[in-house]
């Protein structure tokens, strides 16, 4: 494990990491392909630091990543957004943030098993076979940039939204989905000099809400477990559908309903972003077995992913037209392979010409588009039993 002090970390032989050559041997392991590993990864890390003659060995490696807790990576992402605060794109004065839970994939282990995790209860009896891990990720809707992510192994998505809700900046917005309205969140943001954003349901659990649902009205003002809410009414620009909100934000002037139901609708730039994570950065194609090895991967996607989504905000400033129906976008995929083809440049050589290049490769792809173009009516999903068909399903842990 590093020295808090020097940041050294210790081996007993020749063949030593220093915090520089594990991170990096880190981050290739993550973002090479499907028929590399530890060796390649290893080959190129300690390559770009001319050591490749003293190459560790993949044991070597294994060794070390369970001595390095995943809190050294976790503090390299904090660090990159910590500075990213200072030129972080605003909505009136207020930061935002947009928060959205999703699952991960565990391999089945006893290790995992015996920190709590276990798979998806499908049936009374049955769970699937691979683990699950609950997270909820908080992002900047602008830029893209992840900010905060908790975990848990069980499933209470709202507890962990409210752990990072006190981490948000001071005045910041925070949007949320319909599941995450409920007393607990009322009771984080009473009285917080913080604001949130978040749509209700329909047969919600608040009579306040549900007396709206049915009246005429477009917009009242109701007193919701001693906090004053604005619910507001607003249509979805392509179905034509009204949709509740719920917000602390009472004054009419500074947001008007449309732009509550714009700032809404940037909420799903955290979808992306969960997508982007599993589809395109592979994230569940963990290395490791063990807690502390997944989390460090974990952090090392969110540590490029916001390496290369702050990269594209600084050109293309996408706060120009964050309110607006038309937008620009770059392709975040061919931006990302990129940034994995020239890791030396960008982080070990410091190239002020790859930044250049980066440059063409982010406004070469960049494309218009529209916001709502792709709204479609709500489907209801199949049942979770049908849903699970094809998973391989055990006995349930107790």
């Amino acid at each position: 494990m590093p020295n808090e002090k020097t940041g050294k970390i210790k081996a007993s032989r020749n063949r030593k990491f220093n915090p520089k050559i594990f991170f990096f041997s880190l981050l290739y392991l993550i973002t090479g392909k499907n028929n590399e590993g530890y060796g390649c990864a290893l080959n190129s890390s300690f390559d770009v630091f001319g050591k490749l003659l003293n190459k560790a060995t993949s044991s070597a490696f294994t060794q070390i990543r369970k001595r390095v807790s995943f809190v050294f990576i976790k503090n390299q992402f904090l660090n990159m957004t910590e500075r990213y605060e200072k030129i972080r794109p605003t909505f009136k004065g207020m930061y935002i943030y947009s928060v959205d839970g999703d699952q991960y994939n565990l391999p089945r282990t006893r290790s995992l098993m015996l920190t709590g995790f276990c798979g998806y209860p499908v049936t009374k009896t049955e769970e699937t076979h691979l683990l699950k891990m609950y997270s909820v990720l908080a992002i900047d809707p602008i830029t893209g940039v992840p900010l905060f992510f908790e975990y848990s192994h069980s499933n209470d998505e709202i507890g962990l939204a409210i752990k990072m809700i006190k981490s948000f900046a001071q005045g910041s917005l925070g949007i949320f989905d319909r599941l995450y309205l409920s007393k607990r969140l009322l009771d984080c943001y009473h009285n917080s000099g913080k604001f949130f954003l978040c749509r209700c349901k329909t047969s919600s659990t608040f009579k306040e809400i549900v007396q709206f649902c049915e009246s005429n009205l477009r917009e009242q003002i109701v007193t919701i477990e001693n906090q004053v809410i604005r619910l507001v009414k607003a249509a979805n620009p392509k179905t034509g559908e009204d949709m509740i909100l719920a917000t602390n934000l009472l004054d009419k002037v500074n947001v008007s309903i449309q732009e509550l139901n714009y700032l809404y609708f940037r909420r799903w730039e955290s979808e992306i972003v969960n997508k982007d994570m599993t589809d395109t950065q592979k994230l569940e194609q963990f290395h490791s077995t063990s807690l502390n090895g997944i989390l460090q991967e974990i952090f090392m996607h969110f540590w490029i992913m916001a390496f290369t989504k702050m990269e594209i905000a600084e050109q293309i400033h996408p706060e120009k037209d964050f309110c607006q129906v038309g937008y620009v976008k770059s392709n975040f995929k061919e931006c990302l392979d990129f940034v994995i083809k020239n890791i030396p440049n960008f982080f070990v050589k410091k190239q002020q010409r790859i930044y250049k290049k980066f440059k063409k490769v982010i406004l070469s792809s960049l494309s218009k588009r529209k916001h709502h173009s792709r709204s479609n009516p709500r489907q209801v999903k199949s049942s979770k039993t049908n849903s699970y068909k094809k998973v391989t399903l055990v006995p349930r842990t107790t």
